[in-house]
């Protein structure tokens, strides 16, 4: 890849995301109230019930370790279901196929352009979510080089089953259901407002399954001041490949199925 080529496509790209952004600004603002707004609610509504049945109280600790799965699982999933909706809008407006064969650049180089811009405007509306959560619940959180790192490859896990999503919207258009139940499964079986790393064998195949569940463990034991675990850290990396790369295979192969089947043109 020709970095010299490549670097003014992206600029075009992160162009291009921030007018969408500010076309679409109310519900993008709104959207982030919403969070900040949800997410308290629901911290109070499980200390209540944890002070209420548990020995031990739920503190600091307990709200910081839900803070980052919750801030870690809107990031993600705020990309992951932009991916195929990327599809499904240029099969509604009828420029899908013009996008596929007449761009200057490769598709799939083009749609990993577009994942890259949706990232970055994801990561700077995550944090200003974090800072005011963590301002108004009075919750510090420290972001290390390693938290940075188990944050990047637990979003590029996530870019793989958006890759398998967008390769569902090029064969059949409209996935949006799909992507919601993935997004919303994801709140509850990554552990994302709960730490499920008590659950045994059944955390065990989650994390090596599902792309956010092993990052955010990791990251709350980081966050928690525990050593980092560097075969842990070698083994998210693993899976981060392997979910890139399995995605990557994925939309490749339905790229090439719906060109065959003619599909790009039609919605």
């Amino acid at each position: 890849m020709n970095t010299a080529f490549y670097f003014p496509q992206l600029q075009s790209e992160l162009r291009r995301e921030w007018l969408l952004w500010y076309s679409y600004r109310f519900n993008a603002i709104s959207s982030l109230i919403m969070w900040g707004a949800i997410f308290p609610i629901l911290l109070l509504t499980l200390q209540n019930v944890v002070n209420a049945t548990a020995t031990r109280q739920f503190g600091l600790e307990e709200q910081a370790a839900s803070l980052t799965g919750f801030l870690i699982w809107h990031l993600c999933m705020r990309v992951l279901g932009m991916m195929p909706e990327m599809i499904t809008e240029e099969a509604q407006t009828g420029t899908l196929e013009s996008v596929v064969v007449a761009t200057t650049i490769d598709f799939k180089h083009l749609v990993l352009l577009r994942v890259l811009s949706r990232s970055v405007r994801s990561t700077i509306e995550t944090l200003l979510l974090g800072v005011g959560l963590m301002w108004l619940l009075r919750v510090p959180l420290n972001l290390s080089l390693t938290a940075v790192s188990i944050i990047v490859m637990t979003l590029i896990g996530t870019w793989g089953a958006g890759f398998i999503l967008m390769g569902l919207a090029l064969l059949y258009q409209v996935v949006s259901s799909v992507a919601g139940l993935v997004t919303n499964l994801a709140f509850l079986i990554s552990g994302a407002f709960v730490p499920i790393n008590g659950l045994g064998w059944v955390f065990t195949v989650l994390k090596f399954v599902f792309p956010t569940t092993w990052g955010i463990d990791l990251l709350r034991q980081e966050a928690a001041g525990v050593a980092t675990d560097w075969r842990a850290f070698l083994g998210l990396g693993v899976q981060t490949l392997c979910l890139l790369c399995l995605g990557m295979v994925v939309l490749h192969w339905a790229l090439g199925q719906a060109k065959e089947r003619g599909v790009l043109g039609s919605y």
